[in-house]
């Protein structure tokens, strides 16, 4: 892959980092957008889009199978949420319909509901969702999964 593939970043991170809905009527707080690239090769390149987020933002990152429950995106997404980072979710399967729900969820509302506590989004966590255009096309079963994300990448 070349470099050149991943010159659009930086400016879809600034996006991402400055893009919210209007506040949400549970928590009062304007809601952060989440961000979708969509790799054209069959491989996501995790590490390469890694490298080019801005200086003093944190990120953990989570891979998401077919077997992969919402009980280990939530846990991801909890840790994140505490330390205030960005989490980069690699999807390589169609994902359990509660995945989708937490992500709606977010999206809709800004809280992460978990053990009937609703836990808002920290101000400066973002979700970015990565997924090849193969597996968009040919293995994700909910129709309007486009839809839940803001800003949109495709590399």
């Amino acid at each position: 892959m070349t470099s050149q593939k991943y010159d659009a970043l930086p400016s879809f991170f600034d996006a991402l980092s400055q893009v919210v809905t209007p506040a949400s009527d549970i928590s009062g707080k304007p809601i952060p957008d989440l961000g979708l690239i969509i790799f054209e090769t069959e491989e996501v390149a995790l590490p390469e889009v890694m490298k080019r987020l801005p200086t003093g933002i944190e990120a953990s990152d989570i891979v998401l199978q077919k077997e992969s429950s919402a009980e280990h995106f939530a846990d991801a997404l909890s840790l994140a949420i505490k330390k205030g980072n960005w989490l980069f979710v690699t999807v390589e399967d169609d994902t359990a319909s509660s995945v989708i729900s937490i992500l709606k969820e977010i999206s809709e509302k800004g809280v992460l509901s978990r053990d009937e506590k609703e836990i808002p989004l920290h101000e400066k966590t973002r979700i970015v969702v990565l997924i090849s255009e193969e597996t968009l096309e040919k293995k994700i079963t909910y129709p309007y999964l486009m839809e839940i994300f803001g800003p949109i990448a495709r590399i």
